[in-house]
């Protein structure tokens, strides 16, 4: 089963959406080249922007990967959830948002911002636990993960 979790819009991002949408509109309003210019990009900077705060999402499947989707202008990374470290909770400067930073693999991060942070980690983590136990299950009772089956005087066990 796949659990979806839906990207928090926060204030921050509004606010620069919507400084970007006056200043594109103020260009527009001045009617000369270079303004006109200008407007477009403003214009085209904030559709992106939108763009990525509707369509991001976060997937987590049965198979041990969360998917993180940041819009159809942006690559989306995949992280095998056996493969994360460290999972926290952190702050921008001066607290003005919140996200989760996610440490996994061989020195990787990726920054998120689910809506339900709390929901979505305890998620993560259940995933976790039952890839540890699978992990526990398939070595044998009385064996060593580098256990390669033979003895030292060469005799087989």
């Amino acid at each position: 089963m796949k659990r979806t979790f839906a990207h928090r819009v926060s204030a921050v991002t509004m606010a620069f959406t919507a400084i970007l949408a006056g200043v594109a509109l103020y260009c527009f309003l001045q009617r000369q080249g270079a303004y006109t210019l200008g407007g477009l990009l403003a214009m085209a900077v904030a559709v992106m922007a939108v763009e990525r705060t509707v369509h991001t999402a976060y997937v987590l499947t049965d198979e041990g990967v969360l998917h993180v989707v940041r819009g159809r202008f942006a690559r989306s990374i995949d992280i095998p959830v056996a493969e994360i470290t460290r999972i926290r909770q952190r702050h921008t400067l001066l607290h003005m948002v919140r996200y989760v930073l996610i440490e996994y693999g061989a020195g990787h991060a990726a920054a998120v911002k689910p809506a339900d942070e709390a929901h979505f980690i305890s998620e993560i983590k259940k995933i976790q636990h039952r890839y540890d136990e699978n992990e526990k299950e398939t070595i044998l009772p009385g064996s060593s993960p580098d256990d390669d089956g033979f003895a030292g005087d060469g005799s087989a066990h």
